[in-house]
């Protein structure tokens, strides 16, 4: 057992400058132009993963989606034909009214509060909810349930799931191994996990800092601190692969990238010279994408 975690807050309830949180509702209002694009990307991303996995489309199973945001389309995908449920370290408002933002605001910090209240404005979750449930071919849709809960410390019993999947959230979490002996604890002998997280040694780092001709400016220390995302774990590809394999040994690992032959080319002059620490595998992949199988 491991003793609990408690954190507050996450890293997108955190003030990190004007800059950042207009970049953050400027996205929202493009999200909200074309939400029926938006809701196509995340379900064929879904059939996709359904396809890789197991070989066929999942019904009847448990299904646990940590980290599915504010507008959880993919989790409401596999809801359909199973028993599916989100958590989020964050509280999830499923309807608008000025109490619910005011609990937000109570527990999460205004910056939360903003942004949700940012997104109501634009109507990107009306008009998202509305375009899945186009896509799904039903009247009207409900979101899933949605807990507030850590990843490190999940509240389920032992082997709750046949599937557990997470995207774009372990780069966030600070000692992620815990977070992965909690899967595997709460996963079903034959069932799966599959976890994409951005790598820190990509161009930017996935932070908010623009990159322009792929400078890796994070790595080189021309960044001043206070424009890093400080959620980041920082950790390194090797790092990863070794949490991974001794946690779940038989990790299937797959790399995304490189984007561009200039992305390749910068990052092997860079390495000649101030990155000479860092292997260009690190240097131009910008997501790492891991499968486990539990034993049975």
């Amino acid at each position: 057992m491991h003793s609990k975690v408690v954190e507050r807050g996450s890293y997108t309830s955190r003030w990190r400058g004007w800059r950042v949180l207009a970049s953050d509702l400027l996205k929202d209002l493009r999200a909200s132009r074309n939400p029926a694009a938006h809701v196509s990307r995340v379900v064929d991303d879904a059939q996709l993963m359904e396809q890789s996995i197991f070989g066929h489309r999942l019904s009847n199973c448990d299904v646990l989606d940590i980290g599915p945001g504010q507008v959880p389309v993919q989790l409401s995908y596999f809801n359909m034909r199973n028993r599916a449920i989100g958590i989020d370290v964050n509280r999830i408002i499923e309807r608008r009214n000025p109490l619910a933002l005011l609990r937000l605001a109570r527990d999460d910090g205004m910056v939360r509060a903003v942004k949700t209240l940012g997104r109501w404005a634009v109507g990107v979750d009306s008009r998202t909810r509305r375009a899945a449930a186009a896509r799904f071919g039903v009247k009207q849709i409900e979101w899933p349930q949605i807990l507030k809960m850590d990843a490190r410390d999940l509240s389920f019993s032992n082997e709750s799931f046949d599937f557990i999947y997470s995207r774009s959230v372990f780069q966030h979490i600070k000692k992620p191994e815990i977070a992965l002996r909690e899967i595997r604890r709460t996963l079903r002998p034959g069932g799966a996990a599959y976890i994409s997280l951005h790598l820190w040694t990509c161009p930017n780092g996935y932070t908010y800092v623009p990159a322009p001709n792929y400078q890796w400016f994070h790595l080189r220390g021309s960044i001043m601190p206070g424009e890093i995302d400080q959620s980041r774990n920082r950790l390194r590809l090797t790092e990863w692969e070794k949490i991974f394999s001794e946690i779940m040994p038989g990790t299937e690992f797959k790399l995304a990238g490189p984007e561009t032959p200039e992305m390749i080319a910068r990052a092997t002059e860079l390495r000649n010279s101030e990155l000479r620490d860092y292997s260009l595998e690190e240097l131009v992949n910008y997501q790492l994408s891991v499968l486990w199988r539990k034993p049975l």
